[in-house]
């Protein structure tokens, strides 16, 4: 039976503990992957209010997806940016036989690996690869699991469940490994021929894969301004909600993007940078309706009566016109079309004061209507729609050159106090508009 000569075995805790520590910035840790909690005996307990490990759960969240495997016989890890070898256990085209090596050689095999050998058509040359160090090494560990300690579902083969060497040095003939069977650290004299080399290369600037953690909200009409969260977003080029591309993108930060939607689909969302793209794993959806292909005007008639016609694109009516009235006192002074969900809106002004807010099906049938005032001295001009946050604006013109500017809920229910401008003699408000690209209003 092979001796192993273990000198020490360590936790991380204690390996921290034995360092110089300086007070300054807040290092960003990743978490440990350790979401269970243990009684003295043993035994699993309730985290809640225990101060273990799985009941703070700090630190850095995971990516997801944590690896990506990159099809040539490498694995990026999207957390640090490494890129491993797939196959942890690998030295036999230098000449060993697999059964473990001494440190030195360890260094070597990794230092000399090539694309050609353990499956690499990566184009890497010699010299590209190298041991990892201890935190490197240790980087790879998901401590609530053994046998092995590494994150559930990992894309790598090979994997020994012993100890493998790290690059890092103890003092005089020892250096330090990382037992991916138990998740430990242990020192161990670097003439030991058991243990294990797993090379990696070091991080590739441009290269970090990104990852879409969350997004909010999680529909949206055009206009609509989304947050998405997640890793590696430095540099991002292009936001998708579905398969149609942002309006605009603001990179906030390297975990976080604002994007604003146009005339998008429902589907995933995307993120595209330099590292590669990721893509969420749940689904964003596109609230408004179907473009419209024809066009509604309106006739106003003697005694208080309306007309609606739809055309399409020659202008040519498509249907039969559609009439209301006459209703005595009052005249429709303006027509809107909602993109976020198809209904139609008919304002009529009434004589003193008054106004009445018809909601429309697709086929200009009235189905709801509300009414205000009256309001001596002022007259209801323009109905809009704010696509980015459903709610609609009613514009007043008042007697000597004054404007009044009512924000209605998706119910026409006003939801602010009004803004008055003027009054400025010689002056009338005719209409009021939103943009939806900016968010900007025009009167």
């Amino acid at each position: 039976m092979q001796r192993h000569r273990i000198i020490a075995l360590f936790s991380v805790v204690i390996l921290t503990c034995c360092l110089p520590v300086a007070l300054a910035a807040t290092i960003n840790l990743p978490k440990t992957g350790q979401t269970t909690c243990y009684g003295a005996g043993g035994n699993i307990i309730s985290c809640a209010n225990t101060g273990q490990d799985g009941d703070k759960q700090a630190g850095v969240p995971w990516p997801n997806p944590r690896f990506t495997d990159n099809n040539n016989g490498t694995v990026t890890d999207n957390l640090t940016g490494l890129i491993w070898l797939k196959n942890a256990h690998c030295c036999d085209f230098v000449g060993f036989s697999g059964t473990g090596l001494v440190w030195t050689d360890a260094l070597n095999v990794a230092n000399g690996l090539a694309s050609g050998n353990c499956g690499l058509t990566d184009g890497s040359q010699a010299g590209d690869w190298r041991l990892p160090n201890v935190n490197e090494l240790e980087s790879l560990l998901d401590i609530k699991n053994y046998s092995p300690a590494l994150p559930t579902g990992h894309p790598f083969t090979g994997v020994q469940l012993s100890l493998y060497w790290s690059s890092t040095t103890y003092p005089r003939i020892y250096a330090l490994l990382v037992d991916l069977d138990k998740g430990s650290i242990s020192i161990a004299y670097n003439s030991d021929r058991y243990y294990y080399g797993w090379p990696v290369r070091d991080v590739q600037i441009g290269s970090l894969a990104p990852s879409i953690i969350s997004f909010t909200p999680t529909s949206g009409r055009t206009g609509t301004s989304v947050t998405i969260t997640g890793t590696n977003f430095t540099g991002a080029t292009a936001v998708s909600f579905g398969i149609t591309a942002a309006q605009s993108l603001t990179v906030n930060s390297a975990t976080q993007i604002t994007a604003v939607l146009g005339t998008g689909t429902t589907g995933t969302i995307s993120v595209t940078t330099p590292g590669g793209t990721a893509t969420s794993s749940g689904t964003f959806t596109y609230t408004n309706a179907t473009p419209k292909t024809t066009y509604d005007f309106i006739w106003s008639g003697t005694g208080g009566s309306t007309s609606i016609w739809t055309l399409n694109s020659s202008n040519i009516p498509t249907t039969g016109c559609i009439i209301y009235g006459p209703y005595a006192g009052w005249t429709p002074v303006s027509y809107s079309y909602n993109q976020s969900d198809g209904t139609r809106t008919l304002l009529w002004a009434g004589t003193g004061g008054s106004a009445s807010i018809w909601n429309l099906n697709s086929s200009n049938i009235m189905t709801t209507f509300t009414m205000y005032g009256p309001f001596s001295g002022w007259t209801p001009v323009n109905y809009s729609y704010h696509p980015s946050d459903g709610t609609k604006t009613l514009l007043w013109a008042g007697t000597g050159g004054s404007a009044s500017i009512w924000t209605l809920s998706s119910s026409n229910i006003p939801i602010t106090g009004y803004t008055i401008y003027g009054p400025y003699a010689g002056w009338t408000p005719v209409s009021y508009s939103y943009n939806p690209s900016d968010g900007t209003r025009t009167l």
